[in-house]
C-alpha cells in the first residue's frame, strides 16, 4: 500500500462509523419509487461513497468525493428508481463505506420492501374518497331497492 494521504498525515480526528444509516420507506408515485437514505455523523464526508441495493445488484452509487470539508456532517442521498413488476417484493438497502488510506468502515440500513401499496399521500386521497363514493352509491341503491320491496310487499 503507499503512503497516507496528505488528509490521513494532518488529520487529529479518526475515521468513524457513521451514527446511523437510515432508509426511507419507498414511496411509490405514478410508475416511479423514490428512495431517501440518510447517513448520520459523517467523517469525512470526502472519503464516502453511498451505494442503493435492490436484492443483491447496486442499482446506484454515489461518491462524495468532490466534498472536501473537514467537518463532521450529515448526508442525504435521493434516488429515483422507475418501477417494475418484478420489483414487488424484493428488499432496498442503503450502504455508506468510507475508506481512508485502506482503512475501511460500512455500515448499512435495515431494508425496505418495495410494493405496489406505498403510496403518496395524494393517492391516499384519491383512493379513500373513491371508495367512500362506492360506498355511499352502494348505500342509495340498497336503500332505493329495500324501500321498493316494502311497497311491493305493501300492496300484496
Amino acid at each position: 500500500m503507499g503512503e497516507p494521504s496528505e488528509f490521513a498525515q494532518q488529520s487529529p480526528l479518526a475515521l468513524e462509523q457513521p451514527r446511523s444509516v437510515i432508509l426511507e420507506p419507498p414511496v411509490l408515485v405514478h410508475d416511479e419509487y423514490t428512495l431517501r437514505c440518510h447517513v448520520t455523523h459523517v467523517f469525512p464526508v470526502g472519503f464516502l461513497v453511498v451505494t442503493l441495493r435492490r436484492g443483491g445488484q447496486v442499482i446506484y452509487s454515489e461518491s462524495l468525493e468532490r466534498y472536501t470539508s473537514v467537518d463532521l456532517a450529515n448526508v442525504t442521498m435521493t434516488h429515483t428508481l422507475h418501477a417494475r413488476p418484478s420489483d414487488f417484493g424484493q428488499p432496498v438497502t442503503c450502504h455508506a463505506h468510507l475508506n481512508l488510506d485502506g482503512l475501511v468502515v460500512l455500515s448499512s440500513s435495515a431494508p425496505m420492501m418495495l410494493t405496489a401499496f406505498a403510496w403518496s399521500p395524494a393517492s391516499k386521497a384519491l383512493a379513500s374518497t373513491s371508495i367512500a363514493v362506492f360506498v355511499v352509491i352502494h348505500l342509495v341503491v340498497g336503500a332505493l331497492y329495500l324501500r321498493k320491496c316494502l311497497l311491493m310487499q305493501s300492496r300484496a
